[in-house]
């Protein structure tokens, strides 16, 4: 994933047959109110602020490699 749009639809989107993460279940574990969020991020349609990188750290349970990897092409 060369940016952040991409490496986050990795994890919405289904591969092999591995459950895809849903969209309301990542709002719910990241604290987002809107299940729509993440969608609009990926298409582009909205940008992460600083307090929405943690929160999408916590909601795709990034340990601190990724988290940094994430950081770093955000």
């Amino acid at each position: 994933a060369g940016d952040y749009r991409s490496f986050l639809k990795v994890f919405f989107t289904e591969d092999n047959g591995t459950k895809a993460l849903s969209y309301g279940e990542f709002a719910k574990r990241a604290g987002f109110s809107s299940r729509a969020f993440m969608n609009d991020v990926v298409l582009g349609r909205k940008r992460l602020t600083k307090s929405s990188i943690e929160k999408v750290k916590t909601g795709l349970k990034l340990n601190a490699t990724w988290s940094k990897y994430f950081e770093c092409l955000v």
